[in-house]
């Protein structure tokens, strides 16, 4: 199953003068992972990806890992990420969310 993606709602009021929203990352309708903006707040000045994978070591059976690549563009982030779901699968087994 392929990757799809949603961006979160922006907050309200003075919540949303920090906040930047991120883009979910969906497998089978659920959430597996985000698409993170540049953040001005850690002198970050590119997307990065994020993804949750089943982990048996851990006590949660689950953990985020970061990906290195980092992308100018939201669409140049989801692009490489459909392009890399094959091995990405291949190499761990994705944990995804229940709503």
């Amino acid at each position: 199953m392929m990757f799809t993606f949603c961006k979160e709602p922006r907050e309200t009021g003075l919540a949303r003068v920090t906040q930047t929203p991120l883009t979910q990352i969906k497998s089978a309708k659920k959430i597996c992972g985000y698409i993170k903006p540049p953040s001005k707040l850690h002198n970050d000045t590119q997307w990065s990806i994020q993804i949750s994978i089943v982990d048996a070591d851990d006590r949660n059976g689950w953990r985020w890992i970061f990906l290195k690549k980092r992308f100018d563009l939201e669409t140049e982030a989801r692009d490489w990420l459909k392009s890399r779901h094959e091995s990405l699968c291949n190499k761990y087994v994705i944990h995804t969310f229940d709503d």
